[in-house]
């Protein structure tokens, strides 16, 4: 049995676009199910979590062989060889399903493509929230037409904008973290300071840019940085000069989380139903406590992790500094927690099975804490 994990670049040119209707489902079940990934990272930074995740199902023989697919190969690259690179790197592989991670508009969906799915089961994680200003792609909207199931880290009101857009069936899933990233964390590196925040500012006009949730954010990062000083860090982009916010590049944001002993947050789309970006997953495999904003219920994280979800800014405002006014040892004991209970639940394995269980049963489904408290699946009547 073939149980390898390769990665596939392979470069020609152009094609046109097409919009297709949903594959056809062969029944792979006389074998075991081979996969192929289609991530949305170039080849030097992959997607080290899910490729490590892939190769752990095809070593326990859940996974008969997995295939390594980069929707980004160079900047020289056009749209049409792109797509025509991923076309022929799928028409050599042996997978059954496809799993496509988030492509926006880096892939559209055209003859070849199409073409390289037919008698393949899609499935399409989409890991960001959608609504106002920020619009979904037009190519995402011809992926969710051909995909089976479509995942997505946010759910209602998010899951029928989906199948508004063609999905057929939407499942909730969660930003996890990293494994091979940021699973050598455990709280046992020492904090600095007192608090910190990572997050962009897209409210430069507060009350004419920016998304849901960017203006609360803005006025929370302002309240810590006169509340806290200096023993407040902040990183992201296009925070004023004055809050001396540092660029910290993903590979490095555990350590940036580690170095502070509280983490504050607000999200974008705050009121998206159980919706948390990766970072409430990375917070918690770091072993740190994350005061954030609430979502609309339900809500996945048991209580007593440290993880406090708090209904507007001033809120979370007020519970850090209340924390911060705790015996450091407490708070980090809480953060302790959050890392046992995060370890083996909401990493990218644990993701993985969740997609891929449905279409593989050989495949272990994840934990049911918290993955069977997710709502859904909705279906497109």
């Amino acid at each position: 049995m073939d149980t390898d994990c390769r990665a596939d670049a392979i470069h020609t040119a152009g094609v046109r676009p097409l919009l297709v209707g949903r594959p056809g489902l062969t029944d792979h079940r006389s074998r075991m199910t081979r996969a192929l990934l289609l991530t949305n990272q170039p080849p030097v930074d992959g997607q080290p979590g899910y490729e490590a995740g892939l190769r752990t199902l095809v070593e326990n023989t859940e996974l008969e062989g997995c295939d390594i697919v980069p929707a980004i190969s160079g900047a020289s690259e056009t749209t049409a060889d792109r797509c025509t690179r991923i076309a022929r790197a799928i028409d050599a592989s042996r997978a059954d399903v496809v799993l496509c991670l988030s492509l926006k508009n880096l892939v559209p969906v055209t003859v070849e493509v199409a073409q390289s799915l037919a008698d393949r089961r899609v499935l399409y994680w989409e890991g960001d929230a959608w609504g106002g200003r920020k619009r979904l792609p037009p190519a995402t909207s011809d992926w969710l037409r051909i995909s089976s199931i479509v995942y997505t880290v946010a759910g209602p009101p998010q899951t029928q904008l989906l199948l508004a857009h063609g999905a057929h069936e939407v499942r909730q899933t969660l930003h996890t973290y990293d494994q091979t990233l940021f699973g050598a964390y455990g709280g046992g590196h020492q904090d600095v300071v007192s608090v910190v925040l990572a997050g962009n500012n897209l409210s430069r006009l507060p009350g004419v840019s920016g998304l849901p949730g960017s203006f609360a954010r803005r006025r929370l990062v302002t309240g810590l940085h006169r509340r806290f000083g200096a023993e407040f860090r902040l990183a992201g982009r296009g925070w004023p000069r004055a809050l001396a916010a540092s660029y910290v590049p993903y590979p490095q944001i555990g350590s940036f989380i580690g170095t502070g002993r509280i983490m504050a947050a607000w999200e974008h789309f705050p009121t998206f139903s159980a919706y948390a970006s990766d970072r409430l997953a990375v917070c918690m495999i770091t072993g740190r406590v994350q005061v954030t904003s609430k979502p609309t219920p339900p809500w996945w994280v048991p209580p007593g992790l440290g993880v406090y979800a708090m209904q507007s800014w001033q809120d979370v405002l007020a519970k850090v500094e209340e924390l911060a006014a705790r015996p450091p040892a407490q708070v980090r004991e809480s953060g302790r927690a959050a890392h046992e209970w995060a370890r083996g639940r909401i990493s990218h394995l644990e993701a993985l099975r969740q997609m891929l269980n449905p279409v593989a049963p050989e495949i272990q489904p994840p934990p049911t804490d918290p993955w069977g408290q997710l709502p859904g699946p909705w279906l497109n009547s």
